[in-house]
Order: structure tokens, then C-alpha cells, then sequence
């Protein structure tokens, strides 16, 4: 079927359960794929479709079940924006490109796609959302690179990929939704480049003795590196190079206290991290601390969107003149999620509560 001269849409089901259809060729002054254009169209000869660089959206379930379809051709400087929800659900892709312009991969959109092996994004991506069940039982997806940029990794979004073995998670990532890798039994290294907000579940049922780490940019000071850390669902053990804290609000004076025994922080507990190299390195363990977290004023965030400053809170920092410690957060700015701040709300605050280095002791009101 060749759909050209001067059409401009597709418009829903307009080829819905063609099961006689073998080919189709769509011009380029198609803009729009409706809702289930071609659902069901599981003729054996349809095996691959180009789609015009015109086509700026692509209607829900618009290829579900084109059970022989295993190319699907983005044509150069394509005009996609999103790719529809269940767009390409239980299709015989192998491969996929998807355009630069794609800012969203809907829910269910490649679910059980059991033939995709590879997918890729072109350069420049500006994709920031991988929906819910995007990816859900793809069991032949063995390699995707996230691009720089992704914001959020939803729930479900790669469960029951049984051949991903490895997968790296971009530092702009700030959320990984419940069970995103759940069920992928061959997954033995997760690399995290932040400490993005993970929900529960999400690396249930992965490899078993596979690892998972954050490497974490801290502040640099004096041949030292700090940082805050919280997270909410999972405990993480810190690295060799690295000391974990307590911190204890009184009046104006904060005291550290060494949690020492086994470097691992339990899940819901916000720490002050010193280590002597960057990055920090925190890996996901199973095994619950010794060590005792009661006294701590340390406050965690666990918002994917962060925290916005509500008068009265103090955040690490260092400055040159100052050096390390709190200082006060500027009225309307945000801490993002996986950081941990001071809340103090007395009389005679400053703008600074300082840090004495002389053996890391305490931090006092400057």
C-alpha cells in the first residue's frame, strides 16, 4: 500500500486487522500515524516500514501485533517527539534507532518485543522519559545505552529483560521507578552515576551476586572530598577511601560522630560522607549496619523533583573563604534528591555553621 499523494495523516484504525497487507510506503507529507493505523497487520511479507522524517507523532497501539514487522527505519532529521504508548507492543523488531527529537518512550511501547536485541538513540537524543513497561519481557534485549540527559526510568520500564547483562544509568538520571529491573536474571553490573531516587523493587530478581554501585562526584577541599547521602528503600556501603558520619544538631552546634563498624548505611538514613579520592564509590548491599543511627539530625531527601528550601535549611558546601560546612540554602533554591541537609530553626543562626578539620570533630557556629 503506498499512501502519497498530498495525504497528510493516517488516521485511526484506518488499517486496523489488514492481514492481507504486504507492504506499505508512506510519503513524506505524512505528519501524522493515528491510534491503531495498523494494529494487527501480521502479514508475513510485512516485515519492514520507513517512517518519513515529517512524522511528528505516532498514535497509541499504532503497530501493536505487525507480528512479522523486524525493521522499522526512522528516516535522517526525523520530527518524532514521543513514541505513543503500546506503539510497537508484541512486534517482531530486532533492532531500533529512536530519533533525536524523542523526548518520551510511552508506557508499554516495545512490551514484549521478544526478537529486540539492540536498541540505539540517535545523537543528540534529547529523551528524558522512559515510561512504564516501555521495555517490559523484551528477553532478547542484550544492549542499550541511556543517553545523557534521561530524566526518569519508570516503573517496570526494563522488568524481565533476561539478556541484559549490564547496563550503565547517566548521572542525569534522578529517578528509577519500582521494579524497573525486576526479573532480569542476567543482569550482573548496574552503574549509577548519581544517586537517583530508586524505587522499590527495582533490582529484585537481578543476577545474584551482581553489583550494584554509585560513583559519586563530592566537593573538593583541602585534599579531601565530601559529600551528603541518603537513600530511601536500599542500604549502600561506602568504599575504602571513605568515613561515614553522623551528625547531631544542638542549639547552634553540630557534633560528627564516625560510624565505623562497617561503612554501610542502612536505608532511610542520612549521612556525611569523607573520603581521600573521587569518585566516591557506594555499593548496594543486603546486609544491615552495626552501626547505631539514633541521634542523627541529619535529614534526607527522597523527592525524585528534590526539595525546595523552606527557610530553615543548611546545606554542605564549601567555599574558599570558609572552607567546608552547612551553609544556608538561598530562599526559593532546591536539594536535589539522594542529598541530606541541616534544618535549624533557633535563634542567632548564621548563614554558616563551619567545620573544624582538626581530626573531623565537630562543626561549630562561625
Amino acid at each position: 500500500r503506498s499512501i502519497e499523494d498530498g495525504v497528510t495523516s493516517i488516521s485511526d484504525y484506518a488499517f486496523d486487522g489488514c492481514t492481507d497487507l504486504t507492504s506499505v510506503t508512506i510519503g513524506s507529507g505524512v505528519t501524522t500515524i493515528g491510534d491503531y493505523a495498523f494494529l494487527g497487520c501480521n502479514n508475513a511479507s510485512l516485515t519492514s516500514i520507513t517512517i518519513p522524517a515529517s512524522v511528528t507523532s505516532i498514535g497509541q497501539d499504532a503497530f501493536e501485533s505487525c507480528t512479522y514487522l523486524a525493521t522499522v527505519t526512522f528516516a535522517s532529521g526525523s520530527l518524532l517527539t514521543s513514541i505513543s504508548p503500546s506503539a510497537f507492543t508484541c512486534t517482531g523488531l530486532t533492532t531500533i534507532e529512536i530519533p533525536a527529537k524523542v523526548t518520551t518512550i510511552g508506557s508499554s511501547a516495545f512490551y514484549h518485543c521478544t526478537s529486540l536485541a539492540t536498541v540505539t538513540f540517535a545523537d543528540g537524543s534529547l529523551l528524558e522519559t522512559i515510561d512504564f513497561g516501555a521495555f517490559y519481557q523484551c528477553t532478547n534485549l542484550s544492549s542499550i545505552t541511556l543517553p545523557n540527559g534521561m530524566k526518569t526510568i519508570d516503573v517496570t520500564a526494563f522488568s524481565d529483560c533476561t539478556s541484559l547483562t549490564s547496563i550503565t544509568i547517566p548521572a542525569s538520571v534522578t529517578n528509577i521507578g519500582m521494579n524497573a529491573f525486576d526479573g532480569c536474571n542476567n543482569l550482573g553490573t548496574v552503574t549509577l552515576n548519581s544517586n537517583p531516587y530508586i524505587g522499590i523493587g527495582a533490582f529484585d530478581n537481578i543476577k545474584a551476586g551482581a553489583t550494584v554501585t554509585m560513583n559519586l562526584t563530592a566537593n573538593s577541599a583541602d585534599e579531601k572530598y565530601w559529600m551528603t547521602f541518603y537513600n530511601e528503600n536500599y542500604n549502600f556501603q561506602a568504599d575504602a577511601n571513605t568515613q561515614v558520619f553522623k551528625a547531631a544538631l544542638s542549639d547552634t552546634k553540630v557534633s560528627l560522630t564516625e560510624l565505623a563498624t562497617d561503612k554501610i548505611v542502612n536505608k532511610d538514613n542520612a549521612v556525611l560522607l569523607k573520603s581521600t579520592a573521587s569518585p566516591i564509590v557506594m555499593t548496594l548491599t543486603s546486609t544491615n549496619s552495626e552501626n547505631v543511627f539514633t541521634g542523627n539530625d541529619l535529614n534526607g531527601v527522597s523527592d525524585p523533583a528534590g526539595k525546595t528550601d523552606d527557610g530553615y535549611m543548611y546545606v554542605l558546601n564549601y567555599t574558599a573563604a570558609n572552607g567546608v560546612g552547612f551553609y544556608k540554602l538561598a530562599t526559593g533554591s532546591k536539594l536535589g534528591v539522594g542529598k541530606a541537609y541541616l534544618s535549624y530553626s533557633g535563634g542567632g543562626a548564621s548563614n554558616f555553621f563551619g567545620l573544624d578539620d582538626d581530626g573531623t570533630t565537630g562543626i561549630d557556629k562561625i
